[in-house]
């Protein structure tokens, strides 16, 4: 059955590439915050000021053509300040070959530098480093485009990767971190229909793993959770898609981000391991329709074997999404977007081929395959009330029975969150509210959590939490954006045993303990935790491609009558040539 599915989606994605129309570049923009470039803060920006009202987030990442294209319909607003309109341009430098693909006039755009072979060319050294180092051009280790006449457009771009990060914390670890992390990226487009990139790093650790895991990709690396070997790590992510004119096929490892949230997404969220999905998805008119059928990892246990020294034996596990996405108003100006989306989280088994039905309803579904799997049913909508303001919501029901609505038992669980959004000329300001209930994201099989690897796919906060958060951002100049945040959370922890580790009370606030006989639920019950913190962020591009990254953050944490306070700073260098 496995390979017969397998076959299947091989089979379809080969069809459609065959049949897709040409296109320009179709490879995705990935959704990570440890890119140089930070264009989807900035397109949000633009929305938020009134400038982009068709950007649509709810879903990334965007592929570098439909960038492109919000690009240039920026490029026509005429309230754009002058440090907005500088870095609109630095971005229109960045896509100066997708620009160019969709007609755009680039003249004005100042041409790339390819290390490879611009360095070993026959100009002055002096002008090789000059121009290797210059402050507004793109730079490229390599680059090739097809210019045959007639042929069908393929482009091939390589990057060299290069980050080192310092991390500090103050009491109670009083301890430091370094990594250094070195790779490269590759993406292009096969004769205008098929869009490909491949994503690869490989890093070193020294210093306290606890500290460095204040980096989540860190914390997320399962080679630096294991203490007998090396401090190393690696990470690779990789798509490949066609984006023809009906249906749309992608299979992919890569973080996607769904739903609405600041602080973090409540449906899908970087603070979960990038997913291995096969997604389809069909633009007709306001109507957006996207399928998913990720592999997740579930729960495993280390088999002792005198022979090959023990292996790792894990739970198979998967999660399947259904979404719709629906727009009011002018294609080019909406004012509200919704969205309802259906998730299954299911494992103990090989793929179902019920679940790979992408119309099939999968509440109704899953009963039929005898009621044993994690559904939820989430509905989110987004408003844009005046021209620099919008608010936006999500309810994610993970279990209901309108019976017990309005009373603690732990049949209905909730997430939900409100926020909302207020622009003006580089600045951004961000309030939001989010509520988890006990018992929320987990089920009473722990390999049908709403979790891969242990980590959480929504929001980064456990189950019984709940956290208000505001931010305010600032363009300050062309290549400069600060960032100051502070955040409220709370969380109800299940009450353990500190002897032998053992739960005596289940309150819901884990995970992996989904089922309680008591069927009651008491928000913030158990071992309560309050946690303020205090950021501020600095990110400063001198060079294009050369990024400079510094944070702070002081933060109190209190349980019962103990607290403590703790410092973090931490300082990065990116580099993407």
């Amino acid at each position: 059955m496995k390979k017969a599915c397998i076959l299947f989606f091989l089979a379809l994605f080969l069809v459609t590439a065959l049949a897709s129309p040409v296109a320009a570049q179709q490879e995705d923009y990935p959704a990570n915050l440890r890119q140089v470039s930070d264009i989807y803060v900035f397109l949000k920006h633009l929305r938020q000021r009134g400038v982009l009202r068709n950007f649509n987030d709810l879903i990334l990442p965007l592929s570098r053509r439909e960038i492109a294209s919000l690009l240039i319909a920026a490029d026509s607003s005429a309230t754009l300040t002058a440090t907005e309109r500088d870095i609109l341009f630095d971005y229109k430098t960045e896509f100066r070959y997708d620009l160019s693909q969709q007609g755009y006039a680039v003249a004005s755009q100042p041409p790339p530098r390819t290390l490879l072979p611009d360095f070993f060319s026959g100009e002055p050294l002096a002008d090789k480093l000059s121009e290797t180092f210059s402050p507004n051009r793109e730079k490229f280790f390599y680059q090739w485009a097809d210019s045959a006449a007639g042929s069908l457009p393929s482009t091939f771009f390589a990057d060299l990767l290069l980050s080192t990060d310092f991390r500090s914390e103050s009491a109670p670890l009083q301890a430091s971190a370094g990594w250094f992390e070195l790779g490269g990226n590759i993406r292009g487009t096969l004769k205008g229909r098929v869009g490909y990139s491949l994503r690869a790093t490989n890093g070193v650790l020294r210093g306290s793993k606890e500290v460095a895991f204040g980096d989540n990709r860190l914390k997320q690396n399962f080679r630096l959770n294991l203490s007998d070997i090396e401090p190393t790590f690696d990470f690779t992510e990789a798509v490949i898609k066609v984006d023809a004119d009906v249906l749309n096929v992608e299979i992919a490892r890569q973080t996607l981000l769904i739903g609405t949230g600041e602080s973090s997404r409540i449906i899908l969220s970087d603070n979960a391991p990038p997913l291995d999905f096969i997604r389809l998805w069909t633009d007709i008119g306001r109507f957006r329709y996207t399928f998913i059928h990720a592999s997740l990892l579930g729960p495993y246990t280390f088999v002792v074997d005198s022979l090959s020294g023990g292996v790792r034996e894990y739970t198979p596990k998967f999660f399947v999404l259904h979404r719709f996405d629906f727009f009011i108003g002018d294609m080019s100006d909406p004012w509200l977007r919704l969205g309802l989306t259906e998730t299954v989280v299911y494992g103990n088994r090989g793929a179902e081929l019920t679940y790979l039905n992408p119309l099939i309803f999968l509440k109704s579904a899953e009963h039929s395959l005898w009621d044993r799997d994690n559904s939820a049913l989430t509905f989110d909508a987004k408003v844009f009330l005046f021209r620099n303001v919008e608010l936006y919501t999500t309810l994610f029901i993970d279990d209901i029975q309108l019976g017990s609505l309005g009373t603690t038992s732990s049949r209905s669980k909730f997430v939900f969150n409100l926020g909302g959004n207020v622009s003006l000329p580089q600045l951004d300001l961000t309030l939001e509210y989010t509520c988890i209930d006990p018992y929320a994201y987990t089920h009473r099989l722990p390999y049908n959590t709403y979790t891969n690897s242990g980590f959480g796919l929504g929001h980064f906060l456990p189950p019984n939490s709940d956290e208000f958060f505001f931010r305010a951002r600032w363009f300050a100049l062309r290549r400069l954006t600060l960032t100051a945040e502070v955040s409220r959370t709370r969380h109800g922890d299940n009450v353990i045993d500190p002897a032998t580790g053992a739960v005596l009370k289940n309150v819901g606030g884990d995970f992996n303990l989904g089922f309680d006989a008591s069927g009651q639920k008491e928000f913030l019950d158990g071992v309560l935790t309050e946690t303020l913190a205090a950021r501020l962020n600095a990110r400063y591009e001198p060079f294009k491609n050369i990024l400079l990254v510094a944070a702070y953050e002081l933060r109190r944490i209190a349980t019962g009558d103990v607290s403590s306070l703790t410092n973090f700073l931490s300082l990065g260098v990116r580099i993407d040539y």
